[in-house]
């Protein structure tokens, strides 16, 4: 199952953070996820992402991690003055 949230915590040293995913709550990934278009050290609290999500016996877990593309505007902004 794929699902998309944000990077609420990372700790760099242990290499290990969790995903915020709404009506599923944090999912554990580390720097043995497999990642897509990106690595563990690119990755940013807050960033969007996408993820494979695997139910283990220590809860939900990511098993694909790729960055979300970023969100285009569907209009253009308004420059009148």
């Amino acid at each position: 199952m794929t699902l998309s949230g944000n990077i609420s915590k990372i700790n760099s040293e242990l290499g290990y953070g969790f995903i915020q995913i709404p009506k599923v709550g944090e999912v554990f990934f580390s720097k043995e996820t497999k990642f897509d278009g990106t690595h563990f050290e690119g990755l940013k609290v807050n960033d969007p992402v996408r993820v494979s999500v695997t139910e283990t016996d220590r809860g939900p877990f990511a098993s694909m991690l790729s960055l979300s593309p970023k969100k285009i505007p569907t209009r253009a902004p308004d420059l009148s003055v």
